[in-house]
């Protein structure tokens, strides 16, 4: 009777760990990869835990340096293939290694017009101060119509 209740406990143990190994397998898989700190997991780049805004590291010495080194190996020319413009713009191909950790062969001395090409989620340009003074006054003026003629 024993042998028989060791017997039907293994069983069960031994079903449970077929049934539960993968899940946890991959419950913890999952669990690796979305965890991380926010320097290196952030595709959009707006916080790091050490530099605070990614703004804050664009204003950073570490930044001039790279910036610097890009803009040297690229002799001031835009490196986007075909382009012979001259690069004002220094473009980061990723961010996994977290700022200021980005090796200098994965940035890209680049144009304002191909910078813009990398960045197809943003606006092609952004306005003059003057420009986005025109564009509140009308806006405003529309507004004050819409307004009046709901009255």
């Amino acid at each position: 009777m024993r042998n028989l209740l060791l017997f039907i406990v293994f069983i069960v143990a031994l079903n449970f760990a077929v049934i539960l190994a993968p899940i946890i397998a991959v419950v913890g898989l999952v669990l690796w990869i979305f965890s991380g700190d926010n320097e290196t997991d952030s595709p959009t780049k707006k916080h790091s835990t050490s530099w605070g805004s990614y703004e804050d590291f664009l204003q950073s010495e570490v930044w001039e340096e790279k910036r610097k080194a890009v803009m040297e190996r690229a002799d001031g020319v835009c490196e986007m293939e075909g382009c012979d413009r001259p690069a004002t713009e220094v473009h980061h191909h990723t961010y996994e290694y977290g700022l200021g950790n980005t090796p200098n062969h994965h940035l890209q001395a680049l144009c304002g017009p191909c910078h813009d090409e990398q960045h197809p989620e943003k606006p092609s340009r952004y306005l003059t101060p003057e420009e986005a003074s025109e564009a509140l006054k009308e806006l405003l003026s529309e507004n004050d119509r819409d307004n009046s003629s709901t009255r």
